[in-house]
C-alpha cells in the first residue's frame, strides 16, 4: 500500500535536505526518534546500502528498528527502508527546487508485509502510518521555517 504527500518549504533545498538526512536534525521533527546508529561506516558521498538501527518511542515502550539507505542523490533524493516487525516501510523524499529560497518535498511511503501471514496487517498499519508521516512533515516545516 502506498501514499504520497507534498509540502512546500520557505527554505533552500540544501537546508531541507540536511534536515532529512542528518540523524540529529531528524530528532527535532521525528519526536519519537531517540537514536540512530550506523551499523557500517557512513559514507556521506554515497550512503546507499548502509544499514542502521533506530531506537524509537512507541507509547511507553521503546522499539529498535532496522533500516537501510536505499536511495541517495544530494540534494534531491533520500530514501530509506525501515523494518517494523512483520511490516516494512519504504520512504522516499524527493526535493524539487522552486526558487533559490523555496522547495517542494514529494513524499512517498510504501507499506509492505514481509511475510504472507502479515499481509492483512497492512490495512491496519496504513492509515495510522499516513497520519503519522504527515504530522512529522508538518513538524519538519515548522522547525525549518521558525
Amino acid at each position: 500500500m502506498q501514499f504520497t504527500y507534498q509540502i512546500e518549504f520557505n527554505a533552500p533545498i540544501e537546508e531541507v535536505f540536511h534536515w532529512l538526512v542528518d540523524p540529529q536534525q531528524q530528532q527535532e521533527w521525528k519526536t519519537e526518534l531517540l537514536e540512530t546508529k550506523w551499523l557500517e561506516l557512513y559514507n556521506p558521498e554515497n550512503p546507499v546500502g548502509i544499514r542502521f538501527t533506530q531506537t524509537v518511542r512507541q507509547g511507553k515502550n521503546t522499539l529498535e528498528l532496522d533500516g537501510e539507505v536505499i536511495e541517495y542523490y544530494h540534494p534531491n533524493i533520500y530514501g530509506v527502508k525501515i523494518n517494523k516487525g512483520s511490516l516494512s516501510e519504504e520512504i522516499i523524499y524527493r526535493l524539487e527546487p522552486l526558487t533559490s529560497k523555496q522547495c517542494r518535498l514529494h513524499f512517498k511511503c510504501t507499506v509492505q508485509s514481509r511475510t504472507a501471514a502479515s499481509k492483512p496487517k497492512e490495512w491496519f498499519a496504513f492509515l495510522p502510518s499516513r497520519f503519522h508521516h504527515v504530522k512529522q512533515l508538518q513538524r519538519l516545516k515548522q522547525q525549518i521555517e521558525q
